[in-house]
C-alpha cells in the first residue's frame, strides 16, 4: 500500500493516459482550518494505479509525493 500526497492542495483530479484510454485518479481528504492544513491524498495497493501516478508529469515534477511510512 502506498499513499501519495499533494502538498498545498485540498483535492486534485489527476487525468492520465493508460494506453489508448484516459483515466482519472482522485486525491481527496485535504482540509484547512485555524489549526493548520492537511493536504490531499490517495492510497492504493494497485500496481497499475501506482505506475500511472509515478509516471505522470505531476509526480516527476514533485507536485505529487509519496508519504514515507
Amino acid at each position: 500500500m502506498k499513499t501519495y500526497l499533494v502538498p498545498g492542495l485540498l483535492d486534485l483530479r489527476l487525468i492520465v493516459r493508460a494506453g489508448d484510454a484516459w483515466t482519472t485518479i482522485d486525491f481527496t481528504g485535504g482540509r484547512s482550518s485555524g489549526y493548520g492544513a492537511c493536504c490531499a491524498r490517495h492510497s492504493t495497493d494497485d500496481p497499475v494505479a501506482q505506475r500511472l501516478i509515478e509516471n505522470s508529469p505531476e509526480f516527476r515534477s514533485g507536485r505529487i509525493i509519496v508519504r514515507e511510512p
